[in-house]
């Protein structure tokens, strides 16, 4: 590999230089080095790789494609250190989690206790932030593991679907009663309380009323959807929000479900592939599907690219 890359740099600088002393002094090495070795190369090749008779010298033909083909083994080598670089860092059993705020389920404490426990040998790194930035850390491979709500973004990593919820039209008790998600306009003079962008179930819901063909501008956005049910409840305008928030029986609100065909939250947990089949993975993995309760022969592995 270093010989290789040696030949290449020595055929660069013949090329924009012209001579064989040229690209021995700017490559910091003696001329006579510089001339053995393309001797000894063209040897091994058995053709010329210098046009000795042009003035100044160039490559030949031969001594092109040569040089490309060097060029390309030693960017596919670089690559493939990258590769085994990162799994060489997965071996060292850390992994690192994007963890999306507010989310509203119970079994994530139970996974990193039950995973700690079981696996002590193991490190996780748990960073949480607003789920559009975490799954983007993923995506990026700033974090091994995403875990939260999937968004409509082409991703490049692999991931598991753990639940699918409905979304919910909220309203305070005192709201004209709608039947069903297509009454949705008769809100539309209402004050509107939006779940940020920054999290991508903001995004989902800002998604489906731009298909509903509504235009709102909320008078507020927040980002946790626990609070935005407490806003409704305190009667500060009607929102959308996950089923998944709405599970307090004495909730003083009205709502409506919006079927699950015209919106949903996917809740995944993603990796980046370099991780795929690490000990510490598995492990994860393993945990995550009996604190789910989720038969692992059913689970299956997806990819969107």
């Amino acid at each position: 590999m270093e010989n290789q890359k040696t030949i290449a740099d020595i055929l660069i600088a013949i090329e924009h230089l012209g001579s064989i002393t040229a690209a021995a002094k700017h490559l910091y090495v003696s001329q006579p080095y510089v001339s053995r070795l393309i001797t000894q190369t063209e040897s091994t090749l058995g053709t010329q790789l210098l046009d000795r008779t042009a003035k100044p010298l160039k490559l030949t033909y031969a001594g092109n494609i040569y040089l490309h083909g060097l060029q390309e083994i030693i960017s596919q080598q670089a690559s493939l250190n990258e590769i085994m670089n990162e799994i060489s860092q997965s071996k060292s059993g850390n992994i690192s989690i994007a963890l999306s705020s507010h989310l509203n389920q119970l079994e994530i404490g139970r996974l990193f206790a039950e995973f700690i426990q079981k696996y002590p040998q193991y490190h996780l790194e748990v960073h949480e932030a607003p789920s559009v930035a975490a799954e983007k850390t993923v995506r990026d491979n700033q974090s091994d593991l995403y875990i939260g709500p999937k968004s409509k973004r082409t991703s490049n990593f692999s991931y598991r679907i753990y639940r699918e919820t409905t979304f919910s039209i909220i309203t305070p008790t005192d709201y004209p009663d709608i039947a069903t998600a297509d009454q949705l306009r008769k809100l539309v003079e209402r004050p509107y309380i939006a779940i940020d962008t920054s999290m991508i179930t903001g995004e989902l819901v800002k998604d489906y009323l731009k298909h509903q063909r509504l235009s709102l501008i909320p008078v507020l956005n927040v980002s946790d959807p626990k609070l935005v049910v407490q806003l409704v409840q305190n009667k500060a305008g009607w929102s959308i929000v996950p089923t998944s928030y709405l599970t307090n029986s004495r909730l003083m609100i009205q709502r409506i479900a919006i079927p699950i065909n015209q919106l949903k939250h996917t809740f995944i947990m993603a990796h980046r592939d370099s991780k795929e089949n690490t000990p510490e993975m598995d492990a994860l993995l393993s945990v995550s599907q009996h604190v789910y309760g989720i038969n692992p022969d059913r689970q299956q592995k997806l990819h969107d690219q």
